[in-house]
């Protein structure tokens, strides 16, 4: 069964390292790569009208696993609720689990749900807001799984008005800050956000002459976007953490010919995408670093080849278009092997975590090797000097492995190169 169902807003897919499409789900169906609802796939509690209906969060240390949180329109009963998508399932296309299916977490939230790595990369912080309180929840995604027990902090507003459950949330790249858009109540609520510790504080009110729906920061973190549904794009300074300063430094940088403005995403080109609503193309701030219009709004930037777009682009994890790397080869006694895309870098400095390795530690290359002096686990933290000046800083918790030297045994066995290992094969006549 094909999915030929229409998003009016917001979708989440993922893909992997090579940028390869995994599966995406718009909250109520899940799709795998093929483009196929998976077989336990349909009937997730989302919306396709909800803001935000869905974002898809790793398992970390555990590849083949995702976690898919919903959300509801207009703070229904459905509420925040999560199911758990396995690669391992359907041959590799995978499938949602069944008893990990629509589990609830929170009721009634807004249509919002975003999320940001934790500060060690260990992890994920995943985050929504009550619909009917000034709560903010913060749920830990870490390598033992999610933690159904969400630290509360009551520092927003309290909605006042109906359909002020509209409008996006999104983290900053470095997740230091939070932004809120408040539809119908004509306002946005910035917080600042501790990516240690998961704390969300220090909330301002920007009130606005217009309904903010889409947001999103610069890559940098020092200036922020919102869209007006009436076409506009408004651009805000935040380099003074003041309700006034922030709102005087109000101003128009581009405007839609004739569609109104939905969503804003920042993609890997570190460039801001606008959706237009039943338009052929998307918007696109092309210097989002840049204050004013220098920052270079086209309207019709990219053709999507005859289909037309809505109110949505796909949520993401916020930290996803950093400055990041892969990593391959984990086992002890062999190179591993670190890459980053080195086409927007000027210089990078890399720290493996491996203090008895010396001065072997530290590498200033862009796609270095390292042997590690012991098995277990290794923060790799990796410090990035962009062509622009900025410098972005990515860390990641991996684990080598010992190397096998017996046969198998009941548990899963991690081969690794130059490995071998005896098979004695039992045929069903006795023979071996």
């Amino acid at each position: 069964r094909r999915q030929r169902q229409m998003c009016i807003r917001d979708r989440a897919s993922i893909s992997d390292p090579e940028g390869n499409l995994l599966f995406y789900t718009d909250g109520v169906s899940v799709m795998n790569r093929n483009h196929m609802i998976m077989p336990n796939g349909n009937s997730l509690m989302g919306n396709t009208s909800s803001t935000q209906s869905a974002i898809i969060v790793p398992w970390p240390f555990n590849p083949l696993k995702y976690f898919v949180f919903t959300t509801h329109e207009l703070g229904g009963i459905e509420g925040l609720r999560y199911s758990l998508v396995d690669l391992s399932l359907e041959g590799g296309l995978g499938d949602i689990a069944t008893d990990f299916k629509n589990i609830p977490l929170y009721s009634p939230v807004r249509e919002k749900v975003a999320a940001t790595k934790k500060a060690d990369g260990s992890g994920f912080w995943v985050l929504t807001r009550s619909s009917k309180s000034d709560s903010i929840l913060v749920y830990e995604v870490a390598s033992s799984g999610l933690n159904l027990v969400p630290q509360v902090f009551e520092v927003g507003n309290v909605l006042s008005l109906p359909g002020a459950e509209a409008g996006y949330m999104r983290f900053s790249s470095k997740g230091r800050f939070l932004v809120s858009a408040n539809f119908n109540e004509n306002d946005f609520e910035l917080f600042k956000f501790n990516p240690v510790s998961g704390e969300v504080s220090e909330e301002l009110e920007i009130e606005t002459n217009y309904e903010p729906y889409g947001v999103e920061f610069s890559p940098n973190e020092e200036l922020l976007y919102s869209t007006g549904i009436s076409g506009s794009i408004y651009q805000y300074d935040l380099n003074n953490w003041s309700a006034s300063d922030i709102s005087n430094s109000e101003i128009v940088v581009g405007t839609s010919s004739g569609s109104p403005l939905g969503a804003l995403a920042i993609g890997p080109d570190f460039k801001i995408h606008v959706a237009r609503l039943n338009a052929d193309f998307l918007g696109q701030i092309e210097e989002p670093n840049q204050v004013g219009v220098a920052c270079q709004y086209v309207d019709l930037a990219i053709a999507l080849q005859g289909r037309n777009c809505k109110l949505g682009l796909p949520s993401f994890i916020s930290s996803t278009f950093r400055t990041d790397f892969n990593i391959s080869d984990f086992c002890f006694g062999i190179p591993t092997k670190f890459q980053t895309d080195s086409s927007l870098l000027d210089s990078v400095y890399w720290n493996f975590g491996d203090n008895n390795s010396g001065l072997n530690d530290t590498s200033t290359a862009f796609n270095p090797t390292h042997v590690f002096t012991d098995t277990g686990h290794f923060n790799v933290i990796l410090i990035a000097k962009q062509i622009n000046g900025e410098v972005d800083t990515s860390a990641t918790l991996i684990y080598i492995y010992p190397r096998q030297k017996k046969g198998f045994t009941n548990n899963d066995t991690i081969l690794c190169s130059g490995d071998s290992l005896k098979l004695n094969l039992i045929w069903n006549n006795g023979l071996s």
